[in-house]
């Protein structure tokens, strides 16, 4: 090859490079060199994703009606308004709990703005809540120990949900007793008993004419099976889910759905369907505004495209991302994001990234330039395959 080389300048060829990722140290070392006068590709055989894991995202799908994100932002800012007139009228205390600071905490778990949510419920106090409202009160406990990563409070609210619904022989809340009781479970990775109380779920509200509330139903025991590797199982039920969706016309919560399917594609390595559903969803959610699961969306699809070696679609789902990310002040995941960003930059440089990066997060060109720099510092070695 170095007879050729000297002779016409170059090859007319490309060299694919097969090898684990432990030796493409020693390959690298010398790849600016020999990018000089030949193109090079490397193909690693383990691992075969580049990016850092595990990687971020949504577990279960939201339950009952989830307010949309700029609706609970805009019902917190008028909220908060009217709460200043109504506290220097004096207003008792108990009154304020279930006009105001009950809604607010709705609000700010659909946000998932953790720290808000707990100092509003600070000021409820359960001896407030009239008994129509109490299962909504504990299922609002439940969404937040939810997010606060705390299994058995779940469960303690789930039961008193479950008490009271057998009581009142409301089947609504009986079944969302038991979805939440089947999230504490899914929680601890006890899949086996998650399954029986979704299925339980189901079973309560199965002979009723409206089948919607079926679909978030299968969704969770679509991530059951996802999380057992039974992946026909699950495709199954989130097509069950999707089905009853679009029966009623349930645009917004389809979204949840392929962004679902999208990942348990991309978990099956079948890059080209996950895109697919990705871009589905995140149609719906740029309808509806949701910018919640669009920073997710975005990441998820980011990482397809990337592993599709469409590089330029790849940042431009990575910076939509940063930005939402940014904005809702999520800096877990934007830590994740700039990795992933920084892994894309790395050679070639380019497609003009830390000018954008610095524009998103109001720092200069230099500044995101260093934070690029320091991801890549702190990524695994494995993830010079890019």
């Amino acid at each position: 090859m170095n007879i050729l080389r000297e002779a016409w300048g170059g090859l007319e060829c490309h060299v694919v490079f097969f090898l684990p990722s432990q030796s493409y140290g020693m390959l690298i070392r010398a790849a600016d060199h020999l990018a000089d006068w030949i193109p090079i590709k490397c193909h690693l055989l383990l691992p075969t994703n580049p990016f850092p894991t595990p990687y971020p995202g949504i577990d279960l799908p939201p339950l009952g009606d989830r307010m949309s994100s700029k609706a609970a932002l805009q019902q917190l800012a008028t909220l908060q308004t009217r709460l200043i007139d109504e506290k220097r009228k004096g207003t008792p205390s108990s009154i304020l709990a279930i006009r105001y600071f009950l809604p607010m905490l709705e609000s700010a778990i659909a946000i998932k703005d953790l720290s808000a949510a707990k100092r509003y419920r600070e000021k409820i106090s359960e001896k407030d809540i009239p008994k129509r409202a109490l299962p909504n009160w504990w299922g609002l406990n439940s969404l937040l120990y939810f997010y606060m990563g705390d299994p058995d409070l779940v469960k303690v609210h789930a039961e008193k949900i479950l008490a009271w619904a057998r009581v009142n022989q409301n089947t609504y809340w009986e079944k969302t007793a038991y979805e939440f009781m089947g999230i504490s479970e899914f929680k601890k990775q006890r899949f086996e008993n998650a399954k029986e109380f979704f299925e339980k779920a189901i079973e309560t509200k199965k002979d009723e004419a409206n089948k919607l509330p079926l679909a978030g139903t299968y969704i969770f025991l679509g991530q059951v099976s996802a999380k057992q590797g039974r992946y026909q199982d699950a495709i199954e039920y989130y097509r069950k889910a999707l089905e009853i969706q679009s029966e009623y016309g349930d645009r917004k919560s389809q979204a949840f759905t392929y962004h679902q399917t999208g990942l348990l594609a991309q978990s099956n390595r079948l890059y080209e369907d996950a895109e697919s559903y990705y871009l589905k969803a995140l149609e719906i959610e740029d309808e509806f505004e949701d910018l919640h699961l669009k920073p997710f969306t975005s990441l998820y699809l980011g990482l397809v495209c990337a592993l599709r070696g469409k590089r330029k679609q790849s940042q431009l789902h990575f910076l939509t991302s940063l930005g939402i990310l940014y904005k809702n002040g999520d800096a877990e995941n934007m830590d994740f994001c700039l990795k992933c960003l920084s892994i894309l930059w790395k050679k070639p440089r380019g497609y003009d990234m830390p000018a954008q990066i610095a524009r998103i997060m109001g720092i200069t060109i230099e500044e995101a330039e260093k934070l690029l720099l320091s991801n890549l510092q702190d990524l695994p070695s494995h993830t010079n395959n890019v």
